[in-house]
């Protein structure tokens, strides 16, 4: 559509129009020595809306220069969100990757906690201090998976 809007707007009378006259002579104006048209009217009957009628006919380079930019603008936002869309989508999947290596670390931290609560409840303190270097050796190996 707005390709078809541009080829009309370009192939159609330039400039800003404007409407004025008598209500049943409303004149559709290019500039203020050039008629572009004049308005049928309905003869008393509606006024108001042949006036209206006249008014938005002047408009419509001004509307169509309009519909482009703003059919434009989305174009460019619809582009800028998709890309921004694609960027968080591959940052949310890089995040649940740490997120499940962070709960495989959690798991051998807990497997490493309880063997040093084992040893130390079970054998005293000696085997305890034995598990909690088996433990950071746990947590150097898993921080360096």
């Amino acid at each position: 559509m707005t390709e078809d809007l541009r080829k009309l707007l370009g192939e159609a009378t330039p400039g800003e129009w404007s409407a004025d006259g008598p209500v049943w002579n409303q004149i559709i104006w290019t500039d203020s020595e050039t008629r572009l048209c004049f308005m049928a009217h309905s003869s008393g009957l509606n006024d108001g809306r042949d006036i209206a009628n006249a008014r938005l006919i002047a408009m419509a380079p001004m509307l169509g220069r309009k519909v482009i930019d703003l059919s434009e603008a989305m174009d460019r936002d619809a582009e800028t969100s998709a890309a921004r869309i694609a960027a968080l989508e591959a940052e949310s999947a890089s995040l649940r990757e740490r997120v499940a290596g962070l709960e495989n670390e959690q798991e051998k931290l807990k497997e490493a906690l309880t063997c040093i609560k084992n040893a130390w409840s079970v054998h005293g303190y000696d085997n305890a201090v034995n598990a909690v270097c088996a433990m950071k050796d746990i947590a150097l190996e898993a921080l360096n998976d």
